[in-house]
């Protein structure tokens, strides 16, 4: 396997995880999987709210010196975006690896040259803090002296970086400023190489969150340690006083270099002094927040005035200007005053103007301003940024222009926030309901989520939590409203058509900000929901006045905070988390069955070895189905149960996989977590069983990907590419919480997938097919009855043996097909069984009681049954049945009681299924296969290339696709892509990959994947990967 290469060479693993064998051995083989972003382009709820958005928060802009065309965008969540229209489309840039982004700019002189910041990404080799660019955010570096030396702060802040604000000196643009977790970054060299600097030198460094270059060597700085002001380019450092110390912003005067603004908590604060002192301004926003502040300059003139003049823009929850002047006769504040009290006035103070958002088409809560680019006085600003994400200013010419009102893109950044999502199927391959809740930018919902681009409607703004769907309705949470309750519940029909807020409520407050719902359906009206007094039902969420009853004794269980159903046999079982519900903290896990309140909850997490619950899912069709995240005190780690939580089982391919074989820490100490918090983060965030088929299992992991099981656990495969999606076409889907499943058309399986920053994304494939079938006879129970000519009397008996030879997990479907009592026939009906799953030289028996149990629980239809039980497998299997025969007895659970019985063995006889048409299968061949991984190393004679022979051993030609050779260079990962033509069946092909250097240290250790962009739809997925090694 690539990891134990990886050990042999003596590099740990960083990477070259993408599609590793590790995770791929014994995956039964699927078609492969193809991606569609299915995201809104738009509001359609802008018009007449801007608050509804579809952008996701968008933490900075950036604009091209000389170009009004191009603009960049830094999302909270979702990676790095341009757009070359001036902000009317947008795309990702998927080169730009780390996802949580903070601050972008692109060098003056240098226009190809974009520099971005971002929090830390999860990987042992983080990619994350300063990344640059030199062709527009095609490819992106990370500099290795971006990483802050050793002893320069604290051990877990230099091994999980974050950066923040970016200022370039203006008068000297190859001088570049960055404020990160370990101190200010500085580049001499317009971000090549970097120095760090620590103004604190007595402690170790913490954040510096902004920073602002100014009037040739000044810069002033603003973070954790307060403000701090160097005249000589960051040489030396002067201590600030007054300015709170915390997450801020900063800026300065265009004109004076010793005045300067920054925005810490809600208020607005100035220094005409240099920072000797400061004086708080207070703020203009009625609306205080104060949750990511916002502070920047824009020069002014004044019509017919010597006066030098600029615009302090503001902003927190709302978008303001104040109007100053520099060089005021006898001194004083520059700016205007706003309000410092408690007590905030309607409107902006004297001297202020705006709200410039939801009153002027923008969404509130402020994040960032672009102005126009190259114009020294009067620039207007042309963008703007919050939580609905980038908008365009529709007044461009000064004066008009500052007082902006601005329009949401035509295609904005596809960077929303899921709080929860929910579905329902209905008839149709496109027809399908899909809901989803936002953080910021409310509610979505959709008929048609097949359809190649579907039609959402944004149908309510802010905050939406919780979505609970059947085909006839949705109920759902959205937040925050004033008077309470803040997080209220609606009731609408498919689409989020028509309904309103639900006539009555539970007693109690319905939790919000968390991704595991609150609300749970288990019939066509029949909901639960839970909320801080306890959990309760109603079985019909249409009358009016709804009714409510609490399921358990009164607030139990203490602390619920989320809720999943599952619904076997017309009886549902809940299940709830108690504690935190943010997949960080050790939970308590409650098991409810039925629906009769004087029952009680059971405690099952205690059944853990130790520690809680982070995540959890239970199968939808079967209470005794579990998987969930047991977090401990010596780390994470992915359990499951088959009997309701009484017992629980490691999963340690699962394990692997959120690791992506140790490229990813499974928890660490300072990762991102919601806004601007650093708490660290397990990775498991999703897990969740497909209802329709028991063997398709989804998981995720924060950083390390999409993960898909087809064999019920037993092996995972990774579906998207957090290692190379910017050269591979796979998307990377971060933080995966939601997955939603539909089997529409046949043998076609669609994942609605719902992430935290790439909002939704729908995902197909085709399941593995079964290749052999076997029909056995059954027959059971008791015939009695001298006039029935069709069986002997006596009783009847049938076991049916079900042996797995294979050294992979086979999976198989049991059906049963009767033959008699002739009302229970039903041409082109079946009764299902099972699905079940046997790992190697495991077996199970299929016999009378089991059947009765399963299907026929208040007993057979008559005093026999027969039939067939008829067994379709991917994998070929030993089955045999045993028949008993006797001619006494009474029992109806076809135990023979006759003192002579007769037994029959007979094996079973397999059918190959037919298939459908043949189909390509690529496969890295070794030249010298018993040389093993050294095999591979094939050189051309100037041994600069590696030559790769990529053969299809299918029945099918492959099309045109590409092959990706990742090489370990130095302790990172060097992707090399090269084309791959089209091969006929049964032939071979070469090409060659160009060696980067530093491989050879002494070893060049790689990994080869052909089709690595899934071009081709192969018959087998599973053996694309190759591990390989030349010797230096």
């Amino acid at each position: 396997m690539w990891s134990d290469f990886i050990a042999n060479v003596g590099h740990r693993v960083l990477g070259l995880w993408l599609l590793s064998s590790a995770l791929m051995a014994g995956t039964p083989a699927f078609g492969q999987v193809s991606f569609t972003d299915i995201n809104p382009n738009q509001s359609t709820l802008h018009p007449t709210d801007p608050d509804g958005a579809s952008g996701g928060r968008v933490n900075g802009l950036a604009s091209v010196e000389r170009d009004p065309n191009t603009f960049y965008a830094a999302t909270e969540w979702g990676g790095i975006y341009k757009s070359t229209d001036r902000g009317r489309t947008w795309a990702r840039l998927d080169g730009h690896l780390p996802v949580v982004t903070w601050d972008i700019e692109v060098l003056p002189e240098q226009p190809q040259r974009v520099i971005a910041t971002s929090f830390y990404d999860g990987r042992l080799g983080s990619r994350a803090g300063i990344n640059v660019s030199n062709d527009g955010g095609a490819t992106w570096t990370r500099p290795i002296s971006s990483v802050p030396p050793a002893g320069a702060c604290i051990q877990a802040r230099s091994e999980e970086p974050s950066a923040f604000g970016i200022s370039i000196d203006r008068r000297n643009p190859d001088r570049v400023y960055a404020g990160t977790n370990c101190g200010l970054a500085i580049s001499n060299d317009a971000g090549s190489t970097w120095t760090f600097v620590d103004p604190t030198p007595n402690d170790p460094a913490t954040n510096v969150w902004d920073v602002v270059a100014h009037h040739g060597r000044v810069v002033d700085i603003c973070g954790d340690d307060g403000h701090f002001r160097s005249l000589d380019a960051g040489v030396t450092w002067t201590a600030g006083s007054g300015l709170p110390s915390g997450l801020c912003s900063i800026a300065a005067s265009p004109h004076e270099r010793d005045v300067v603004f920054a925005a810490v908590g809600a208020d607005v604060w100035e220094t005409d002094n240099g920072g000797a002192n400061w004086v708080r301004l207070g703020t203009p926003d009625s609306r205080r927040q104060g949750r990511i502040p916002f502070v920047e300059t824009n020069a002014r003139t004044v019509p017919g005035a010597e006066a030098q003049a600029f615009d302090l823009w503001y902003g927190d929850v709302r978008l303001y200007r104040g109007g100053c002047r520099s060089n005021p006769s006898g001194g004083g504040l520059r700016c205007p005053m706003a309000t410092t009290g408690t007590v905030l006035p309607p409107t902006p103070p004297t001297g202020w103007d705006g709200p410039f958002t939801r009153s002027a088409g923008g969404h509130d809560d402020v994040a960032a301003i672009a102005f126009a680019p190259g114009v020294n006085e009067n620039a207007c600003p042309v963008l703007f940024s919050s939580d609905g994400g980038v908008y365009f200013n529709t007044r461009e010419t000064s004066p008009d222009c500052h007082r902006p009102f601005w329009q949401q893109p035509n295609v904005t950044p596809h960077a929303l926030w899921l709080w929860a999502l929910a579905g329902a199927d209905q008839p149709g391959v496109l027809a399908e309901d899909l809901y989803f809740g936002n953080q910021d930018n409310g509610s979505f919902g959709t008929t048609n989520a097949g359809a190649p681009s579907p039609t959402w409607t944004n149908r309510d703004c802010c905050d939406a939590f919780d979505d609970s769907s059947n085909p006839a309705r949705v109920l759902y949470t959205v937040c925050c409203f004033s008077p309470p309750p803040a997080n209220r519940l609606f009731l609408r029909n498919p689409g989020m058509a028509g309904g309103a807020e639900v006539n009555t409520y539970p007693p109690g407050i319905i939790p919000g900000f968390r991704p595991i719902d609150v609300v749970g359906t288990f019939g066509p009206t029949d909901f639960v929901v839970v909320t801080t007094q306890g959990v309760f039902i109603t079985n019909n969420v249409t009358a009016n006045p709804i009714v409510w009853t609490q399921i358990g004794a009164a607030t139990s269980p203490a602390g619920a905070c989320g809720i999943r159903v599952a619904l076997a046999g017309g009886q549902p079982t809940f299940f709830v988390e108690a504690g935190a519900c943010d997949g960080r903290a050790p939970d308590q896990l409650w098991r409810y069955v039925g629906t009769n309140p004087a029952s009680a909850w059971v405690r099952i997490d205690s059944n853990l070895p130790s520690g809680g619950v982070g995540i959890f899912a239970v199968d939808p069709a079967n209470p005794n189905r579990l998987y969930a995240s047991n977090l401990t005190a010596a780390g994470p780690r992915m359990m499951f149960s088959t009997d309701g939580g009484t017992t629980w089982v490691n999963d340690a391919g699962l394990d692997n996989a959120m690791t992506g074989g140790g490229a990813f820490r499974y928890q660490n100490r300072r990762g991102p977590t919601a806004f601007t918090g650093f708490g660290g983060y397990p990775q498991p965030t999703l897990v969740a069983f497909d209802p329709q088929d028991p063997n398709i299992l989804v998981a995720g992991g924060a950083d390390s990907g999409v993960f898909l099981s087809t064999d019920g656990g037993s092996s995972w495969t990774v579906i998207t590419d957090p290692i190379s999606s910017g050269m591979s076409g796979k998307p990377h889907l971060p933080r995966p919480w939601f997955v939603q499943f539909d089997h529409e058309p046949a043998n076609r399986v669609k994942l609605y997938i719902g992430t935290q920053g790439r909002g939704v994304w729908r995902a197909e494939f085709e399941p593995p097919q079964p290749r052999f079938e076997y029909a056995a006879k059954l027959v059971c129970g008791i015939q009695d009855d001298p006039a029935d000519l069709r069986l002997a009397r006596g009783l009847y008996a049938t076991t049916i043996n079900v042996h797995n030879p294979n050294p992979q997990t086979a999976v198989f479907k049991k059906k049963l097909a009767l033959t008699f009592p002739p009302a229970e026939q039903r041409p082109g009906e079946i009764l299902p069984i099972s699905h079940d799953k046997l790992r190697e030289d495991e077996a199970l028996a299929v016999d009378c009681l089991d059947v009765k149990k399963r299907l026929f629980p208040n007993g057979f239809p008559a005093s026999y049954i027969e039939g067939f039980v008829v067994i379709r497998s991917i994998v070929s299997l030993d089955v045999t049945a045993v028949y008993s025969t006797g001619t006494g007895g009474k029992d109806e659970c076809c135990r023979t009681l006759s003192a002579t019985p007769s037994i029959d063995v007979v094996q079973i006889r397999e059918r190959a299924i037919a298939q459908a048409p043949g189909q390509p299968d690529l496969v890295p061949v070794n030249p010298k296969p018993d040389a093993g991984k050294l095999g591979f190393c094939r050189r051309d004679p100037a041994g600069g290339k590696l030559l790769v022979t990529v053969r299809n051993q299918g029945v099918a030609p492959a099309g045109a696709s590409h092959t990706t050779v990742n090489f370990l260079t130095g302790g990172t990962v060097s992707p090399v892509i090269v084309n791959t033509p089209m091969i006929l069946a049964g032939n071979s092909v070469d090409v060659a990959a160009t060696i980067p250097s530093g491989c050879f240290t002494p070893d060049c250790g790689f990994q080869i994947i052909v089709d690595a962009a899934t071009e081709v739809q192969e018959s087998n997925e599973a053996n694309n990967v190759a591990d390989g090694l030349c010797r230096g």
